[in-house]
C-alpha cells in the first residue's frame, strides 16, 4: 500500500460579485448528491460550486457561496452536523467542514477524478472514482491512503455496511469489488455483466446489497457478492441511484422522472408519480416515509408518504430559455424558449411571471421593436406571435411556412420585419407580421439570425459558413465569403452596419469592418460552441456566451477576448445587455436566466481552486515595486480577485498593497484549464 500525497490547504474564497441566479431560483445547476445529519438539516451539492443547506426539513434551502468552484459528485455527513465531507468531480478535491457548512477547507486532492463517498463516523471513510481510485482516511482527512485496485474502471459508489472492515465499491464495465481487512485487499466479485453500475447500496449488514446502472440493470446479492440475481423493475434506461432502508424496502431513481420502490426486496417493483421529466441523479430517504430525489437543473423533489407523491422544492420553470430581451430599460423584459415558455418581469428579473403563450411549440426568438407593448415571437414549425399589450395576450399569426423559424428582427418600427429559419428561409412583412411574404435567399441552408440596419440593409447567418447581405429591403441576397466554413448563430452591428460580427461553430469568430466585403476570424480562445454575440454599444466593448456556459468578453474590438465563467454550467444560448455594457442578462439551458450588473466582471472567477492550491506550493516570486513577466498575464489575490493586468516586461506594482498574489499567463486557452501556468508572488515593501 502506498500513501497518497495530497495537498492539504485551507481553501480561498472565490466568489461571482454581483451575478445572480434569477431563474429557477434558488438556482439551476445540476445536483449530485444529498446527505440528511439530522430531521431538519441537510445538504446538497452539484455543478460550479453548488452548496445548499436547509435547516427546516427542505421547506427552504439557502445558496451557499463558498467560492469553492468543483464540480462537486458527492456530500456526506454523519449525525454529527457540524463535520462533513464532500467530493469534486474532474478536479479531484476533498473538503471538509467542521462549522456545519459554513467554511469548507481542502483536506485533499486525489489521483483521478472523485465519484462516491462514504463516513463511518468524522474519522474514517472512504472515497472512490476513476482509474480504480480508492481512498481511505481514518484520522479526518489529515491523511489518507491510496487503496486503489488501478486500471482504466471508474468506481462511483462505495458501501461499508457495519464497520470499516467489510466494504463494497461498484462502477464502470460490471465492476464491483469487495474488501474484509478495511481496504488492505480488495477482490473482484462481478456479476457476468459488462454494464455500468452507478449506485450501491449494503443497508442492513454485508450480505445484502443492490446494485443499479447501465439500461435499468439492477441486481441484488444475498451472499455477500458471491452471485447475483438480476431484478425485473420493468425499467430499462440507466439508473442512476439506489438507496434501501431495511434488506425490503427501497427505491431507485434515474433519468426522465424514473423513482421505482421496493417493499420485497426487489421482488416488485411500483413506478411512483413524481411529475417532472426531468433526469434523477440521487435519492436518499431519511425514514419510511421522508425521502429527497434532486437530479439536472436544480431539481429537488420531496416526499413525506414513501414516495406515492414527490413536492417540488424550488421556483421556477427548467424549459430551455432560447431568446432573453429588454427593448428599452432594464426594468421590463421577456424570455421565451422551448413548449412556449413566455416569461416576463418588470422588476429587472427579481421576478419572471409566465405569460400565456397559446402554443406549444418551442419559441427561438423574440422582438420588441421599439416599446414593451408590441412584440413578436417565432419558432418551431412556424410559429409566429404577436402581442400589443405588452404579452398580457399573445395572438398566433400566419407565417404560411411550416419551417422552423429561429429569429425575427424589426429595425425600426413595428411595421416592417423580418423572420429567417430552415431551408434558407427568409420572410418578410410590411403590415406588422399580419401576413408574410417569402424572399428568395440564394440558398437551402439552415438561417439562425437575422439582422437588420435600417430597412435597406440587413444580414443572415446560418448553416455551413453562410453570411447573406442585402442592400434593397431583401429584393436580392448576396453571399459573403467567411474565412470558416462553418454554422453561424449569430451576426450583430452594433453602430452603422461596418463593423459587425459572426458567431459560432466550435469558438468560431469572424469580424468584418466594411460592411461584409471581407471577413476575417478573430481568436476568443476556446473551441466551445458559440450561441450569441453582442456590442451593446459601441464596436469596442463585446460579448459572447456559448457551451458550458462560457462567457467572454472584450474591450478592444475583439482583438483580445478575456474568458470568463459564469456560475453555471448549462448551455447558454441568449444574451441581452440592453442598454449599456454593465447590465446584462444570460439564458440558457435548464431555464437559466442570470444577470450581471457589472459589465461582466461579476464572472471573474478565473480558475479551480485546485489550480490555487497547486500554485501556493510552487516557488514565491518576492518583489518590492517591480514584476516582471513574459507574456501578458492578470494578477490576482487570494480570493481569485484581479488585481491588475500585467504586460510582458517590468510592470509597476507599487501600487499594489503588501501580500499574498498569483501571477497566471493569459493565453489563447482557457484561463484556469490544464497547463496554464500560475505562480505565487509575495509584493513587500
Amino acid at each position: 500500500m502506498k500513501r497518497a500525497v495530497l495537498g492539504v490547504l485551507l481553501a480561498s474564497g472565490l466568489g461571482f460579485g454581483a451575478w445572480t441566479w434569477q431563474n429557477p431560483l434558488p438556482h439551476g445547476n445540476t445536483l449530485a448528491s444529498v446527505s440528511f445529519p439530522t430531521e431538519t438539516t441537510g445538504y446538497i451539492v452539484g455543478d460550479r460550486g453548488t452548496i445548499m443547506k436547509t435547516t427546516d426539513a427542505g421547506a427552504s434551502w439557502a445558496l451557499h457561496q463558498t467560492g469553492i468552484l468543483s464540480s462537486f459528485e458527492g456530500v456526506h455527513f454523519l449525525e454529527d452536523e457540524l463535520v462533513g465531507y464532500m467530493i469534486g468531480g474532474n478536479d479531484q478535491t476533498i473538503h471538509k467542514t467542521t462549522d456545519a457548512g459554513e467554511n469548507w477547507r481542502l483536506v485533499g486532492i486525489g489521483p483521478a477524478p472523485l465519484e462516491g463517498v462514504r463516513f463511518l463516523d468524522n474519522d474514517t471513510g472512504y472515497i472512490v472514482g476513476h482509474m480504480g481510485s480508492i481512498l481511505k482516511t481514518t484520522d479526518g482527512g489529515s491523511t489518507w491512503d491510496d487503496q486503489g485496485i488501478g486500471g482504466n474502471t471508474a468506481l462511483r459508489d462505495v458501501s461499508f455496511p457495519m464497520d470499516s472492515r467489510v466494504g463494497y465499491a461498484a462502477g464502470d464495465w460490471g465492476k464491483i469489488v469487495k474488501t474484509t481487512d478495511g481496504g488492505e485487499n480488495w477482490n473482484t466479485v462481478a456479476p457476468d455483466t459488462n454494464t455500468w453500475f452507478s449506485g450501491m447500496d449494503f443497508p442492513e449488514d454485508t450480505l445484502v446489497g443492490y446494485v443499479t446502472g447501465q439500461f435499468g440493470l439492477t441486481l441484488k446479492t444475498t451472499d455477500g457478492g458471491q452471485t447475483w440475481s438480476r431484478l425485473s423493475t420493468g425499467h430499462n434506461t440507466d439508473m442512476h441511484s439506489v438507496d434501501f432502508l431495511t434488506n425490503d424496502l427501497g427505491w431507485i431513481a434515474g433519468p426522465l422522472g424514473a423513482i421505482l420502490r421496493t417493499t420485497d426486496g426487489g421482488g416488485t417493483w411500483d413506478k411512483q408519480s413524481t411529475g417532472t421529466r426531468e433526469h434523477f441523479n440521487f435519492i436518499r430517504m431519511q425514514d419510511s416515509l421522508t425521502g429527497f430525489a434532486v437530479g439536472y437543473y436544480g431539481l429537488v423533489m420531496k416526499t413525506t408518504n414513501s414516495g406515492l407523491t414527490w413536492t417540488r422544492m424550488v421556483s421556477g420553470t427548467t424549459q430551455r430559455i432560447l431568446s432573453i430581451e429588454f427593448p428599452v430599460d432594464t426594468l421590463v423584459g421577456w424570455a421565451c424558449g422551448w413548449d412556449g415558455t413566455i416569461l416576463k418581469t418588470a422588476d429587472g428579473g427579481n421576478e419572471w411571471v409566465a405569460q400565456t403563450s397559446n402554443t406549444g411549440a418551442d419559441l427561438d426568438a423574440l422582438c420588441f421593436p421599439t416599446d414593451t407593448l408590441t412584440g413578436f415571437a417565432s419558432g418551431q414549425g412556424g410559429a409566429m406571435l404577436k402581442t400589443t399589450d405588452g404579452g398580457a395576450h399573445w395572438f398566433g399569426k400566419t407565417s404560411g411556412v411550416s419551417d422552423e423559424l429561429f429569429s425575427v428582427h424589426f429595425p425600426e418600427d413595428t411595421l416592417v420585419g423580418w423572420a429567417v429559419g430552415d431551408n434558407g428561409r427568409i420572410l418578410k412583412t410590411t403590415d406588422a407580421g399580419e401576413s408574410w411574404e417569402t424572399q428568395t435567399s440564394g440558398t437551402f441552408e439552415r438561417l439562425y439570425d437575422v439582422w437588420f440596419k435600417d430597412q435597406d440593409t440587413g444580414y443572415v447567418c446560418g448553416d455551413n459558413g453562410t453570411i447573406r447581405r442585402t442592400t434593397d429591403s431583401g429584393e436580392s441576397w448576396v453571399g459573403q465569403s467567411p474565412p470558416v466554413q462553418t454554422w453561424y448563430r449569430s451576426i450583430h452591428f452594433p453602430l452603422n452596419g461596418q463593423t459587425g460580427w459572426a458567431a459560432g461553430g466550435a469558438g468560431v469568430l469572424v469580424k468584418t469592418t466594411n460592411a461584409g466585403q471581407n471577413w476575417f476570424q478573430q481568436n476568443p480562445g476556446i473551441n466551445y460552441f458559440l450561441y450569441q454575440v453582442q456590442f451593446p454599444v459601441d464596436e469596442q466593448t463585446g460579448y459572447l456566451c456559448g457551451f458550458f456556459g462560457s462567457l467572454f468578453r472584450t474591450t478592444d474590438g475583439g482583438n483580445n477576448w478575456e474568458v470568463y465563467y459564469s456560475p453555471t454550467n448549462n448551455v447558454l444560448y441568449a444574451m441581452d445587455f440592453p442598454v449599456d455594457r454593465w447590465v446584462g442578462w444570460v439564458g440558457g439551458v435548464g431555464g437559466a436566466i442570470l444577470r450581471t450588473n457589472a459589465g461582466g466582471t461579476s464572472w471573474v472567477e478565473e480558475r479551480s481552486e485546485a489550480a490555487v492550491m497547486r500554485a501556493a506550493t510552487s516557488p514565491s516570486i518576492m518583489c518590492s515595486s517591480v514584476l516582471r513577466v513574459a507574456q501578458r498575464s492578470a494578477l490576482v489575490d487570494i480570493s481569485g480577485r484581479r488585481v491588475m493586468d500585467l504586460q510582458p516586461g517590468e510592470n509597476d506594482v507599487r501600487g499594489v498593497e503588501p501580500g499574498i498574489y498569483f501571477v497566471r499567463e493569459e493565453g489563447p486557452r482557457i484561463q484556469g484549464s490544464e497547463g496554464t501556468s500560475v505562480r505565487k508572488v509575495v509584493v513587500q515593501r
